[in-house]
């Protein structure tokens, strides 16, 4: 006779957690092909890392954060994108080959960069662009591009010339002049700096610089004292501004509780007199803030109260 039996079987080791959280799924590109493929950003060792696999090339993982509990904590400080005045291209074939900005692009351009050339006259060990022998903008080139970054901004904040080493550029100064003849608040110039071949896993990112500049300045500046910039994404800048009188300095966060302007995400109701101060933190806490301009800070004024009858 035949019967029916469950049989239970016992499993022969326990069952143990991963050695990392997962905390979100966003989308990157195969660094090999560029191809868009999914992103696991992944808690571990209290630091974050990105995980991604293409299906020609393989599996991806770099360090992106080097402090877990900030990055979490600094989420809140992320804000809805302005949206470009104007598109410079249509979406055709998908990020990141639609280049220009195209309508499917997150956020506007805080900075402008134009790289004019590829060449340098330097071998530096850490290069910005990884620079070599190829291509050479045109000063209408760039007077083209500068009349689509304003046309995108309005009153564009910053444009950046870089390269290659773009001082060695023969059009240069013509291009420069260019930029201040437009409608763009600040014109910088990169050379000679920040890229080279590395191994994504062992990279410097902001909490260790933010930790060595409070290091080095013997508690002059502290890690409490910078704050993320809000208008790209909070983990790309990390920034603070400092109040100088003779000899002292009081970094701005120790004067202001910066949270309650910044917080986006409670869109928390603060009253009408302070909306000066909330205009004037947001615009120093922004990718296009130029520093050592004193613009941005001659809207924020020492408050006494007012003495009241008697």
């Amino acid at each position: 006779m035949l019967t029916n039996q469950t049989t239970s079987i016992q499993p022969t080791t326990l069952k143990r957690d991963a050695n990392y959280v997962f905390y979100e799924l966003t989308r990157s590109i195969c660094p090999t092909c560029r191809r868009p493929i999914d992103a696991k950003i992944l808690l571990r060792g209290n630091k974050v890392y990105m995980q991604k696999r293409c299906p020609e090339h393989g599996e991806f993982e770099g360090l992106i954060y080097a402090d877990a509990d900030a990055y979490v904590n600094i989420a809140k400080f992320n804000k809805p994108g302005a949206i470009p005045l104007h598109y410079a291209t249509e979406i055709e074939n998908g990020c990141p080959h639609d280049c220009g900005l195209c309508p499917d692009h997150q956020q506007h351009a805080c900075v402008g960069i134009i790289e004019v050339n590829s060449a340098c006259n330097m071998d530096c060990p850490l290069c910005f662009a990884d620079a070599g022998a190829g291509f050479n903008l045109s000063l209408a080139d760039v007077e083209e591009i500068l009349d689509h970054f304003v046309a995108a901004e309005g009153m564009a904040e910053v444009v950046q010339f870089s390269g290659g080493e773009p001082t060695i550029h023969p059009q240069i100064i013509p291009m420069l002049r260019a930029a201040q003849e437009r409608n763009i608040r600040y014109v910088m110039l990169n050379t000679n700096g920040r890229h080279g071949d590395h191994d994504p896993m062992q990279r410097m990112t902001n909490p260790e610089i933010i930790s060595l500049i409070a290091e080095q300045t013997n508690g002059l500046f502290r890690q409490s004292d910078f704050l993320p910039v809000p208008c790209c994404f909070p983990t790309c800048n990390s920034v603070t501004y400092a109040y100088i009188e003779g000899d002292s300095v009081t970094p701005l966060p120790r004067l202001l509780d910066i949270d309650d302007y910044l917080d986006y995400i409670t869109n928390r109701a603060l009253p009408q007199l302070d909306f000066d101060v909330k205009q004037a933190l947001e615009g120093l806490w922004s990718s296009a803030a130029g520093t050592g301009k004193p613009h941005r800070l001659d809207c924020l004024h020492c408050r006494r109260p007012t003495p009241g009858p008697g």
